[in-house]
C-alpha cells in the first residue's frame, strides 16, 4: 500500500468533517489512525518546507527558477513512489523572465541603499544609470501635459497609492471552536464582495490610465521608475508583459514602503534626491510553453 509521506493538518481535520447524509456509514477507524499517525508524528512538512522556499526560491511561470521547481517536484514525487510523473504542457503562457543583477541606491542628500525588486516582465538599465529623482503625479489626461518634454533621462519616482495604517493586532491568530463550526457552515460565496457595475467601470478607468502612464513614460525617454511595493512588500508584475508581442516599458523597481516614503517626504521638503542604479533583466523568448507536474497514485 503506498504510504503517506506528508499530510498538513487541514486534511487531518478534514477526516472528520463528514456530510450529514454519510454519517452512518461504516468509517475505517483503523486507517484514521494512520492518517493521524502519518500527519502528527511522520510528517515530512519542516524538510519539504525547507526545498519549496529557501531551496528552490521564487518561482515566476516560465522563469529559470520556476522550470528549476517543476523538475525537483517531478523527480520528488518518484521518490514518494507515485508513477508517470512527468511535466505535461498545458499550454502557451508567454516569455520568461529572469533577474540577474539589481543594485539600486540614493547618493543625494547621501548614499543609502536602497531596497527594492524589479517589477517582473519590465526590462534592466542600459549599465549604471543615475539622475536626480522627479516625482510624477498623473490622476487624469490633462496631467501629462505637466510633464511633457521635462522627464527624458531621468529616474522617475510615482506616488503610493495605499495609506499606511498601524495595527496592534496580531497578523495571524487561531480559530476557536466556535468559528470553525461557523465556517463548516459558510456558503460558498461568504466573503466575496459583490462588484457593481460603476466598481468595474472605476477599475477600467484606473487600468486603462496605468497603461497610458507606461506609455508616456517610455515616450518621454525616462530611465526607470520607481514605485511602491505596499504594506507586505510583496512585488508584483504584470502577466500582459509576458507576451512575446508586449510593447517593451521602462524598467520599473518596486521598493520598500519604508525607502519610498523616505525619499517623498524628502522631496516634500525641498530636498533634492538623487539616485543610481544597475538592473539587469533578460528575456527568455525561446521559453513560451508552460506546464503543470502531474503523476499517479499506484492503485
Amino acid at each position: 500500500m503506498y504510504k503517506i509521506r506528508f499530510i498538513s493538518l487541514l486534511l487531518i481535520l478534514s477526516v472528520f468533517i463528514i456530510p450529514a447524509n454519510a454519517q452512518h456509514e461504516p468509517v475505517d477507524l483503523e486507517m484514521i489512525y494512520k492518517i493521524k499517525q502519518e500527519g502528527l508524528n511522520n510528517s515530512h512538512i519542516k524538510e519539504l518546507s525547507f526545498y519549496m522556499t529557501d531551496f528552490l526560491g521564487p518561482r515566476l511561470p516560465n522563469s529559470t527558477n520556476g522550470r528549476n521547481a517543476q523538475i525537483w517536484t517531478r523527480a520528488k514525487m518518484e521518490e514518494f513512489g507515485l508513477k508517470n510523473a512527468k511535466l505535461e504542457e498545458w499550454g502557451e503562457f508567454g516569455r520568461g523572465w529572469d533577474n540577474k543583477k539589481t543594485y539600486i541606491a540614493m547618493t543625494a542628500p547621501y548614499y543609502s541603499v536602497l531596497i527594492g525588486t524589479p517589477k517582473a516582465w519590465t526590462p534592466g538599465t542600459d549599465g549604471l544609470v543615475s539622475s536626480q529623482l522627479i516625482l510624477v503625479n498623473i490622476e487624469n489626461e490633462k496631467d501629462f501635459e505637466n510633464y511633457r518634454g521635462k522627464l527624458n533621462d531621468k529616474i522617475v519616482i510615482l506616488p503610493a497609492r495605499g495609506k499606511y495604517e498601524t495595527s496592534f493586532e496580531a497578523m495571524a491568530s487561531r480559530y476557536t471552536d466556535k468559528e470553525l463550526e461557523e465556517l463548516t457552515k459558510a456558503s460558498q460565496s461568504a466573503g466575496r464582495r459583490n462588484y457593481t457595475e460603476a466598481d468595474r467601470e472605476r477599475y477600467r478607468a484606473m487600468r486603462q490610465l496605468r497603461n497610458q502612464i507606461g506609455s508616456f513614460l517610455k515616450e518621454e525617454g525616462v530611465l526607470a521608475v520607481l514605485t511602491n511595493s505596499g504594506y507586505f512588500g510583496v512585488p508584483r508584475g504584470s502577466g500582459a508583459s509576458a507576451k512575446i508581442d508586449a510593447p517593451l516599458i521602462v524598467p520599473e523597481i518596486i521598493l520598500t514602503g519604508e525607502h519610498h516614503g523616505r525619499m517623498l517626504r524628502l522631496m516634500e521638503h525641498d530636498t533634492e534626491v538623487e539616485v543610481e542604479m544597475d538592473i539587469q533583466n533578460i528575456f527568455l523568448d525561446d521559453r513560451l510553453v508552460d506546464y503543470n507536474v502531474v503523476a499517479e497514485i499506484p492503485g
